[in-house]
């Protein structure tokens, strides 16, 4: 189940380049049509937020076949504003696009969120930095299609996280 659905938080990322567009499109590759996130193909999203618990990033992937045949890192991190670390980066070529379709990409978040037997570790207390970022392996493909960005988790951590956002969300009032 969706707990967060980055297509809807567009407006809050963090782009970069600042001075690039980035655009809320819908695409079909494979027959399946999604809700698409249109990025330069070097470029970077960052988003500011709790995780919940037992969370996945899922999303998926395309190049398009623009002057030929390109190939564009897609790379999931994670930050506590200390370090930084990088969950999935595969690669996807605009060849792969039109014969399979979109290309899913998974990364576990589980680790990021929930009660730790740990006297100093407690992730459910920080806002961690999700990073979403493309860059240009081969070719010069312009864009990168991000498909339906989204973190899942099960019905009991998205219930859980749902009232965490409205009680923060209270006391930003």
């Amino acid at each position: 189940m969706a707990a967060v659905d980055f297509t809807r938080k567009l407006q809050d990322a963090e782009r970069r380049p600042t001075a690039a567009t980035f655009e809320l499109r819908e695409f079909t590759f494979g027959g399946q049509t999604r809700a698409t996130i249109v990025a330069p193909a070097e470029s970077r999203l960052t988003w500011r937020l709790f995780l919940p618990r037992r969370g996945s990033l899922h999303l998926y992937a395309a190049v398009p076949a623009i002057g030929g045949d390109a190939a564009v890192a897609f790379r999931i991190g994670i930050s506590d504003n200390r370090r930084y670390e990088t969950l999935a980066e595969p690669s996807v070529t605009s060849s792969e696009t039109t014969a399979r379709g979109w290309i899913p990409v998974t990364a576990d978040l589980s680790a990021f969120a929930g009660r730790k037997w740990s006297v100093f570790y407690r992730p459910d207390e920080i806002r961690w930095t999700v990073v979403i970022g493309t860059h240009v392996l081969s070719g010069s493909p312009g864009v990168a299609y991000i498909g339906a960005p989204a973190i899942t988790t099960d019905i009991a951590g998205a219930r859980e996280y749902a009232a965490r956002v409205v009680r923060q969300e209270k006391n930003r009032q």
